[in-house]
C-alpha cells in the first residue's frame, strides 16, 4: 500500500456486514453489505495513519491479509448483492422460503434430496439437530 492524497470524493460499497466507516471527523457508521458510502478528500485524510495510510487504498488481497475478508470495495455494489445479504437473519429467511418450495414437490425422494441439500447449504443459520415437524418429513432430522 502506498499513501496517496485524495484528490475528488471516491464510493465504495461494504462488502460485509458489520463493518465501519467513517461519516464525520467525529461519526461513524456500522453499515451492512451492498450498502454504499462516500469517501471525501477530508474524511480521507481522517483515515490516514501515522505512516499518512489509509485503509481505503487496501487492494482486495492486502484487505484479506489483514482482516481475513475484503471489506469493501471501491464503486457500486454489484447487481448480485442485496443490503444485507450476508446476515444471519436473511440467511434464515432464505432458508425457510427454500425449504417451503421444497416441500412442496411431489416425489418423496427429490423433495427429501431437495431438503437435504437446503439444510446442507444453510447449516451455518440453521439447527441443524432440531426435529422436522412437518408431516412429510416428521422425525427426520434436519
Amino acid at each position: 500500500m502506498t499513501a496517496k492524497t485524495a484528490l475528488a470524493t471516491r464510493r465504495f460499497h461494504v462488502l460485509v456486514t458489520g463493518t465501519t466507516v467513517p461519516l464525520s471527523s467525529d461519526t461513524n457508521a456500522v453499515l451492512s453489505r451492498g450498502q454504499h458510502f462516500n469517501l471525501t478528500p477530508e474524511l480521507y485524510e481522517l483515515t490516514k495513519d501515522r505512516n499518512g495510510e489509509s485503509v481505503y487504498d487496501l487492494s482486495a488481497t492486502e484487505q484479506v491479509d489483514r482482516w481475513g475478508a475484503q471489506r469493501f470495495a471501491e464503486g457500486d455494489a454489484p447487481d448480485d448483492i442485496e443490503v444485507g445479504d450476508d446476515s444471519e437473519g436473511h440467511q434464515y429467511a432464505l432458508s425457510q422460503r427454500e425449504l417451503d418450495a421444497a416441500y412442496l414437490v411431489a416425489d418423496k425422494t427429490e423433495r427429501e434430496n431437495r431438503v437435504r441439500e437446503i439444510r446442507r447449504k444453510y447449516k451455518h443459520v440453521l439447527n441443524v439437530g432440531q426435529v422436522d415437524v412437518r408431516p412429510e418429513v416428521e422425525g427426520e432430522l434436519r
